[in-house]
């Protein structure tokens, strides 16, 4: 399918995402004054954000989606769905990163619709995590069976 050297960098990434979950996790738990606790979330949010890019884009153009239509030209729309959902993804979390950058200290629920947004946000990016690994998996068990 692909390249071991390509798929140690998307597992790389799947782990650095993970670790950058958690953390971004801790600060959105933080019970701060609101101004440090937005300087502190548009931090790691980013540093979420622009990890989601380059998974996306190693997915994408060089990983395992390539290779699933290449070798399964039927699962073509679900792997158009899974593009699309990378849109959708990025779109919100676009949206979020600006509404962090224009959050204003003085108003303190802003900080609890910021943190539910982002919660789901991650969310999100775990349930279509896991459906890229079930049709991943899926493609290789059907490769790699018993009969081979």
């Amino acid at each position: 399918m692909m390249d071991s050297e390509l798929a140690r960098k998307i597992g790389e990434e799947y782990r650095t995402l993970q670790e950058i979950e958690a953390r971004l996790r801790e600060v959105l738990a933080s019970q701060e004054a609101p101004a440090e606790w937005i300087r502190r979330t548009s931090a790691a949010f980013e540093h979420l954000r622009a990890h989601l890019v380059r998974l996306f884009a190693l997915e994408e153009t060089q990983g395992c989606h390539a290779a699933i239509v290449e070798q399964r030209p039927e699962k073509e729309p679900e792997v158009e769905r899974f593009h699309d959902e990378h849109r959708a993804i990025m779109a919100r979390a676009d949206s979020l990163m600006l509404s962090l950058r224009s959050a204003s200290a003085a108003e303190p629920p802003t900080v609890a619709d910021l943190r539910n947004a982002i919660n789901d946000l991650l969310g999100t990016v775990r349930r279509h995590e896991a459906n890229e690994s079930q049709l991943v998996q899926l493609i290789f068990s059907q490769d790699v069976s018993v009969n081979d």
